[in-house]
């Protein structure tokens, strides 16, 4: 049995091949339906009797309303579109294939799940965790080391300037340096020195 559900999902594009036959077949087939039919129709297409007049009236139709009337008829849906002559012809999986080539869709299977057992978290030892502690501890000494060999290599008018420096200055270059870490690694490094000078 067709799934209706596979309708939802079609593209909203003119199917129409030739224009003036999708207009007089559309139409005609429209107009000799009963309200039954109609709404029957209109209840696979999930449209209005609005949205099939305008098809009718500009000779387009969207897969997914061919499919409704080729449902709802057993017809050819390749009759409404005007590629081909014959209204018979109907079986699901025509319609299932025509419905896939136009409007994206094809044909649903239903399926039953199994469920797979969750992946158990994998289990880390506190060998593990203190062995990283231990080289994060490393290499932030290993980084103080290199600011430090830096800053050794200043002359002594440098570290006379800085030790002169107004602390306005000093707060200013700071809050440079803080900003500045965001961008380097250098002063980054360097911003790690200054809160791990002020820590200790």
């Amino acid at each position: 049995m067709f799934d209706v559900k596979t309708l939802e999902g079609l593209k909203h594009v003119n199917a129409s091949k030739d224009p003036e036959k999708t207009k007089a077949r559309l139409k005609n087939i429209w107009l000799t339906l009963d309200a039954d039919g109609r709404q029957t129709v209109l209840g696979y297409a999930g449209v209005t009797k609005y949205a099939v007049s305008r098809s009718y009236e500009r000779g387009n139709i969207t897969p997914r309303l061919a499919a409704a009337f080729s449902l709802a008829l057993e017809m050819n849906p390749r009759y409404l579109t005007g590629e081909s002559d014959a209204p018979e012809g109907y079986d699901e999986d025509a319609l299932y294939e025509f419905i896939g080539r136009k409007g994206g869709a094809k044909k649903t299977t239903v399926r039953t799940r199994t469920k797979k057992a969750a992946p158990e978290p994998a289990a880390y030892e506190d060998d593990d965790i203190a062995e990283a502690d231990q080289k994060r501890k490393l290499s932030k000494i290993e980084d103080i080391i290199r600011i430090l060999s830096k800053a050794s290599s200043l002359t002594s008018e440098e570290i006379a300037c800085i030790g002169g420096m107004p602390e306005e200055e000093i707060l200013f270059l700071v809050k440079a340096l803080l900003y500045k870490s965001n961008y380097s690694t250098d002063a980054s490094e360097l911003m790690f020195f200054i809160k791990f000078l002020l820590t200790v």
